[in-house]
């Protein structure tokens, strides 16, 4: 989700259930949301939190009455907020969000500080989501969890829909041979490479999708992507894995799984985990 620094007067908090979600999200963005921020409850619900830019002329509030009965039609509950203007979209969101230790990972932003305990130093992802949001949402860290009990070593790794670049950078950091990511969102592509060298880490990252990798069979495909979009690039996906490679696929709620196994019926279930109402899997493609 691409995001704007900047300040704002207008914002929209709604509360989504994880079915609507994609398209609650696709309609603030189709009305002119400078950012969108999220929020996870603990009943699996995710709140999102829109930003609007006065509008152009006479600096006036934007209209927010057609959003708000586009998000009600979804059975979304939004309302009309303010946020203080000085605070800065960014620095008001970053304030509240917090570090993540998943596996073998300890997930932060910037700002702050690496772990470390007497037993064991986590992997450190320094991610700065400034132009991709969600970067510590639930299929984030089921992907992770997944990830981090591979042995990665020598590996090939493509990414699918990269985001942030934060699981290409834990496959890179997983001792990986090479990783090429790819999303159809070049600030998404430009946040991937800015990250990969906050991190210290190579890796490729193009604008495109599966058609945009380098030719040539790889031993995991990550694809943090929603069930649909998932399912729908299975046909592409599946060409580019090696004999013996695995495909991990995130992104998908718990009642969507099943759907996903059959578009992938030709590869079996290695593992999968839940959180809440959201599910990942690690399919293996047999020799």
């Amino acid at each position: 989700m691409r995001a704007a620094d900047g300040h704002h007067d207008t914002a929209i908090e709604v509360v989504v259930e994880p079915s609507v979600y994609d398209a609650a999200v696709d309609l603030l963005w189709q009305h002119g949301a400078a950012a969108v921020a999220e929020v996870e409850g603990a009943d699996g619900s995710t709140t999102l939190l829109a930003g609007f830019e006065p509008a152009r002329i006479g600096n006036e509030a934007p209209d927010m009455a057609p959003v708000i009965g586009a998000l009600r039609l979804l059975g979304a509950r939004p309302r009309t907020i303010t946020i203080d203007a000085d605070a800065g979209w960014l620095t008001t969101w970053r304030a509240g969000e917090p570090s993540h230790s998943v596996g073998p990972f300890h997930l932060r932003l910037p700002e702050h500080q690496a772990v470390a305990t007497a037993v064991v130093t986590p992997i450190d992802l320094v991610i700065e989501p400034s132009t991709t949001f969600g970067f510590s949402h639930a299929s984030t860290r089921l992907a992770l969890a997944l990830l981090g009990g591979l042995d990665l070593t020598q590996a090939r790794v493509a990414d699918i829909g990269c985001g942030s670049g934060v699981l290409a950078i834990a496959a890179a950091k997983l001792g990986a041979a090479s990783v090429h990511a790819v999303d159809i969102d070049d600030h998404a592509v430009a946040t991937t490479i800015e990250n990969a060298h906050r991190n210290e880490i190579e890796l490729t990252a193009i604008i495109g999708s599966v058609g945009a990798l380098p030719s040539g069979a790889y031993d995991l495909v990550l694809a943090n992507l929603t069930a649909g979009t998932s399912t729908a690039l299975a046909p592409n996906l599946v060409p580019k894995m090696a004999r013996n490679a695995r495909l991990l696929v995130s992104g998908l709620l718990a009642s969507q799984a099943e759907a996903v196994r059959r578009a992938f019926s030709g590869l079996t279930v290695e593992a999968e985990l839940g959180e809440g109402q959201w599910h990942a899997l690690l399919l293996h493609r047999p020799e």
